[in-house]
């Protein structure tokens, strides 16, 4: 319920021009072009390829991607309860897999990659950990370089995770390969395929090329990460209400370390492929360039958060954790306060970026373009003219000419409506009576209009 009332697609405050565009990738998928992000050539299109087939059935695209997102986490919890074998561990890790807090908060959210990354990793694990037993062995052994791939596919840091759980389960996968060679080199070569084809037909961004940081990028961004985690811990910054929240983090793991040290039991091949996967995810992304490009954002860090997660309740398990009644209501708990704390985000937080609209008043600008008997077609930012575009099934929306424009295959659609509503916030402080874009001059037909603080003006 929770995660229903504050991140879901159809209720989320949040909801942005990033996510927005998976939402229009869904009602205008292409198979030949959109194997990846509009724009990008990583970042794997899962979730708005799954869309695109309840679209093609009827459905909105916006509630096309609430369902997609609401079933492939659904689809993940299902398998992590799988491979733990632990109900109560299971739930709690399912918990924290649908209530994530500041800063990893898009683990859930589409527009991202961490969905699918999560989904199509824990599936590899799972077959991993099955072993080589004589049910369906060829039938793993094909799917085992597929579901690899697939990682790969949703997003290049699935690698150290990867490379980590194939290291500790080599001699099954050996056993396997060697048992069912043709089955493993079909699914190689049809995957290898698959991704090398996507990859190659992909557009390329400049200025983020760059595959790792300057050594001095790498010291800045642990040293923002850690201003940023210490700050937290002494309830300093703008998210105190996640002081709590790490605390009681840094009180359990040290509770589960301490019973493994105490009872010398060594971690499970599952609980050691999660921990050094999320370790070595966590240095990769310190150590990328693309993060560097990107201004070191913490968010990135949501996969390894997520690993390191589900070791904990890995290893948790492998201590025998979760059959005392102490255990369940320690586990409701600690439900209570990833609850508590994913609230306490939902409600507080805010980018404080100015001139973007939050979600109230792109979906109230929204209906009065619908309620309107004149074009439906809309200029502004990045973040503004995707976000209404994505929120209303009439509107069309395009970035004006300077900002990011993900895909102009349908750029048409604005530039050759009869009448375009420029939206002024974060673009123009004031909305002339003409100017230029896309080599056209625009006149004003009318004076400018105040909707919701949504300042927009009618031009062709």
């Amino acid at each position: 319920m929770g995660f229903l009332a504050w991140f879901s697609v159809w209720t989320t405050p949040h909801l942005n021009a990033d996510q927005a565009i998976h939402i229009l990738m869904a009602e205008r998928f292409d198979v030949a072009r959109d194997a990846y992000y509009w724009g990008q050539d990583r970042l794997g299109s899962l979730l708005p390829a799954l869309g695109a087939v309840l679209v093609a059935l009827g459905v909105p695209s916006l509630d096309a991607l609430a369902w997609v997102q609401l079933g492939v986490l659904l689809a993940s919890g299902l398998v992590w309860l799988r491979l733990l074998r632990n109900p109560l561990l299971g739930a709690l890790g399912f918990a924290a897999m649908l209530l994530h807090v500041f800063p990893f908060h898009e683990s859930v959210a589409i527009g991202h990659p961490y969905l699918a990354q999560q989904f199509f990793g824990l599936l590899w694990l799972s077959v991993l950990d099955r072993g080589t037993g004589p049910m369906g062995g060829a039938l793993r052994a094909l799917g085992l370089p597929l579901l690899g791939l697939a990682a790969l596919w949703a997003s290049e840091l699935s690698l150290p995770f990867l490379v980590a759980s194939a290291w500790y389960y080599r001699r099954s996968l050996v056993d396997l390969v060697r048992s069912h060679p043709w089955a493993s080199l079909v699914g190689s070569l049809v995957g290898g395929t698959a991704l090398t084809t996507a990859k190659l037909g992909a557009p390329k961004q400049r200025g983020f090329g760059t595959l790792l940081a300057d050594p001095s990028d790498l010291v800045k961004s642990i040293s923002i990460q850690w201003s940023e985690w210490s700050s937290t811990l002494l309830f300093e910054g703008n998210k105190p209400f996640n002081g709590l929240y790490w605390w009681t983090a840094l009180v359990v793991v040290g509770l589960v370390a301490g019973a493994g040290l105490r009872q010398q039991i060594k971690p499970s091949r599952r609980t050691a492929s999660l921990a050094v996967g999320a370790a070595a995810t966590w240095l990769l992304v310190h150590a990328s360039g693309w993060s560097a490009a990107n201004g070191f954002p913490l968010r990135y860090f949501a996969a390894a958060f997520g690993l390191a997660v589900f070791a904990l309740g890995s290893y948790a398990s492998d201590l025998g954790w979760g059959s005392r009644r102490s255990h369940w209501f320690a586990a409701f708990g600690l439900v209570a306060l990833q609850g508590w704390a994913a609230w306490s985000f939902s409600a507080h937080f805010s980018t404080g970026a100015k001139g973007r609209l939050d979600r109230a008043q792109a979906e109230a600008f929204c209906e009065v373009m619908e309620r309107s008997n004149s074009s439906t077609a809309v200029m502004g930012s990045y973040w503004n003219a995707y976000l209404v575009d994505g929120l209303s099934g009439q509107v069309v929306g395009l970035p004006f000419e300077g900002e990011h424009c993900r895909n102009r295959r349908y750029e048409g659609a604005v530039l050759n409506a009869d009448s375009v509503a420029f939206i002024g916030n974060g673009w123009l402080d004031v909305l002339p009576d003409s100017l230029n874009q896309y080599g056209r001059v625009w006149n004003a037909v009318g004076g400018a209009v105040e909707v919701n603080g949504v300042r927009y003006r009618w031009y062709r």
